[in-house]
């Protein structure tokens, strides 16, 4: 009995014994197993590993498994880095779809601001906005639409922007011709597509190929292109078109091109164009701005054998050059008295356009004044023209200067000529003038040309002038014209002075009067229409007192 109980237990215990074993088995292999990919990793990492390899020889030494979470870190690192360019890159796309999508909206001439601010931006983005801007170009869009994107993409500062724009340097549309060589002037210059230019371009138009003046004037840009390859060609339209604006373009284009070769098809235009285009042709000569330009000049206007034409126009080739030296050439000129007097004119003008807003000096505007006294009345308005708008004091002082010593014709045009100066000092002028002058005339050009005046100050300058022509000036013209423009400026003292010129003997002074008192009168003036109406025996002017009474009163119940 004992040995079976004594048997029972040990089973027992070595059943609770297995039983644990086995559980402590199941924990240690669940805890194993949550490791072995973690192991496998560890394992694979070998001594180079950079955090590894950087500690051999330091206290401590990094285990592998601070190495395995280093490269998680990387890896998560790097996945955040992309999410954030990815980003970055569709925040860049957007903001140039935005810009084009704008763009494309505004007017260039209106929004031209905006339209400069958009070209900026895009250009601050670079490559990607060129490849977008290169993109659109590609497409079937108005023609409008692509001279915007031509403008943006010929701003970009790359060595393939010629390429893109060299596309439409030929293209059948003219508007898209002119906005691509706009922006070619500074790019490099294609050989096949100048080649073709110089080949193949017509300027003449036939039923077969209608060819218009803007295509003529494109085709002249693309030529110029090709430098001194192109003279022969810009050469044989001077000669040969009958287009003005042919002519004019192909002396530009050589003008552009500027070397020694084009320089002297242009001195070759000079000695046989027409007139007209011998200046065309001198301008775009001055314009290089060139000692020995002016130097050639010079010699002209002393050279007897010069035709007038050729003196006119090399005049003008030195005011485009504007040069210390060539405006040494013009002053001499002033002095010549051997040069004719369209060329002293040219002259004077060239001088006062070159001088900009500086004051005019002393010297040219004598010279003017002086030219003004013997020039013919009908060339006076276009001789004037410069000097009004440069001339300045220095010039009203001069014309002021020789004022009684032209003929009625000339004051009246140096009176126009002060006015339209129109300064303070213009002004003072006229104010004084007006006062000497005796010609009743003359007084009422004055004061035309003193109206122009506006302002406080010049109101209370001219109501002196004014009453005293009213009251003293001879002539009954020049009293009712002096009435009316005081009615305007200082209507109740016009008023009160219409009033009195009621008792005047003359018809239409009292005519005059009524119609003013009519207009600005109150009831004071009322009260003196009313009693003239009872001393008016004949009863002439009564319907026209009445009218002007009924508007006095219409105005006082408002």
């Amino acid at each position: 009995m004992k040995t079976k109980l004594a048997n029972y237990f040990m089973w027992v215990t070595a059943a609770s014994l297995l039983a644990m074993t086995l559980i402590c088995a199941s924990c240690s292999k669940g805890a194993s197993k949550g490791n072995i990919q973690a192991e496998v990793q560890v394992a694979a990492i070998d001594n180079e590993h950079p955090l590894l390899k950087a500690s051999k020889n330091t206290p401590g030494v990094l285990s592998k498994y601070e190495a395995l979470i280093y490269d998680q870190e990387e890896a998560r690192r790097e996945e955040e880095e992309r999410l954030e360019l990815e980003a970055q890159e569709r925040a860049v796309q957007l903001a140039i779809s935005q810009s084009l999508d704008e763009l494309l909206t505004l007017d260039p001439d209106k929004d031209s601001r905006r339209v400069k601010q958009i070209t900026r931006d895009l250009l601050g983005i670079g490559d990607k906005a060129f490849e977008a801007v290169r993109t659109m170009l590609s497409e079937d869009r108005p023609t409008r639409d692509k001279i915007l994107l031509l403008g943006v993409l010929g701003s970009f500062k790359r060595q393939d922007v010629g390429d893109e724009l060299y596309k439409y340097a030929l293209s059948k549309d003219a508007k898209l011709r002119a906005a691509a060589l706009t922006k070619l002037k500074d790019a490099p210059v294609r050989e096949d597509i100048v080649s073709k230019a110089l080949d193949n371009v017509s300027f003449v138009a036939s039923p077969d190929n209608p060819v218009s003046n803007d295509e003529n004037l494109s085709n002249i840009a693309v030529i110029a292109l090709g430098g001194d390859r192109s003279i022969d060609k810009l050469t044989d339209i001077i000669r040969t078109s009958d287009n003005p604006e042919l002519k004019k373009g192909a002396i530009d284009a050589l003008g552009q091109i500027g070397t020694d070769a084009a320089k002297s098809a242009l001195y070759d235009a000079l000695a046989n164009v027409d007139d007209n285009m011998k200046i065309l042709a001198a301008q775009a000569l001055g314009k290089q701005k060139q000692e020995d330009i002016v130097t050639k000049f010079g010699e002209i206007l002393i050279d007897q054998e010069s035709t007038p034409g050729m003196r006119l126009a090399a005049v003008e080739g030195l005011g485009a050059d504007n040069s210390g030296l060539a405006r040494a050439l013009l002053y001499s000129l002033l002095k010549d008295v051997r040069q004719p007097m369209e060329v002293h004119q040219s002259a004077v003008n060239a001088l006062l356009r070159g001088q900009g807003q500086d004051a005019v000096p002393r010297e040219v505007a004598i010279a003017y004044v002086n030219l003004f006294g013997t020039t013919p009345i009908e060339y006076l308005p276009q001789m004037l023209q410069p000097l009004v708008a440069t001339g300045g004091d220095v010039a009203a002082d001069m014309l002021a200067s020789r004022y009684l010593d032209f003929n009625q014709l000339k004051r009246i045009h140096t009176i126009r000529t002060i006015g339209r100066i129109h300064t303070d000092h213009a002004f003072e002028i006229l104010f004084n003038t007006i006062y000497q002058e005796k010609d009743a005339s003359l007084r009422q050009e004055i004061l035309t040309s003193m109206k122009s005046f506006t302002g406080e100050r010049f109101t209370a300058a001219m109501t002196p002038v004014l009453r005293w022509m009213v009251a003293s000036s001879e002539n009954k013209q020049e009293r009712l014209t002096a009435l009316r423009y005081l009615g305007d400026l200082v209507p109740s003292e016009a008023a009160s002075l219409a009033g009195q010129q009621l008792t005047s003997q003359d018809k239409d002074s009292v005519i005059t009067s009524i119609d003013i008192i009519k207009k600005i009168g109150d009831s004071k003036d009322k009260n003196i229409l009313l009693s003239f109406k009872l001393m008016d025996a004949t009863g002439e002017y009564g319907t026209l007192i009445d009218d002007a009474v009924t508007a006095i009163e219409a105005r006082e119940n408002k």
